[in-house]
């Protein structure tokens, strides 16, 4: 079980590469904004289909675990990574405690739990397991599955991004005018 996510994404173009393998500075330049952009978007779609998925609140504790690694001149590669660890529910808004039936929140309810410190000085909710008061489960957000579903749909999506994207950067490139067609 891993705690990280994974996709790449690299293009073929027989014209692009045929002007990179040439030294074409301005087709390395415009490759690496388009495959940029692409995964960019990948990383913010992704990031709000997986908050609406799992139901978790603050979008923002999402987008903390999608991390991007740019492509670069010379390297054509960009990739976008997100950790699959389970996010405890403390962390997720709008946690309360009901005092009487358990602890509630957006992703649903947990009989037989609470609040309090954990072994760390923050907060968790635990979850008493069976009829006995011990022992204590904490109650965390299962997000691998999610991540893994949406990176795999999204990542077809972020490929015709980058293949839409490299003609306009490719003219982009080509109008600045240090650079013959």
């Amino acid at each position: 079980m891993s705690s990280k996510s994974m996709v790449s994404m690299d293009l073929d173009f027989s014209d692009v590469v045929r002007m990179l393998r040439a030294g074409d500075a301005a087709a390395d330049r415009a490759v690496v904004r388009a495959l940029n952009r692409g995964a960019r978007s990948l990383a913010a779609k992704a990031a709000q289909e997986i908050s609406a998925e799992t139901k978790v609140s603050p979008q923002r504790l999402i987008k903390r675990r999608i991390k991007r690694d740019a492509a670069r001149q010379g390297h054509h590669v960009a990739t976008v990574r997100c950790m699959t660890r389970d996010i405890p529910l403390i962390k997720v808004a709008r946690t309360r405690d009901t005092k009487t039936t358990g602890v509630s929140s957006p992703p649903g309810h947990w009989p037989r739990a609470f609040i309090a410190k954990g072994v760390s000085p923050t907060q968790q909710v635990f979850q008493r397991k069976g009829r006995a008061p011990y022992p204590l489960d904490v109650v965390k957000v299962r997000v691998q599955d999610t991540v893994e579903s949406v990176l795999r749909r999204r990542a077809d999506e972020a490929i015709e991004v980058v293949a839409k994207r490299l003609p306009v950067e490719l003219n982009h490139e080509w109008s600045k005018g240090n650079v013959a067609r």
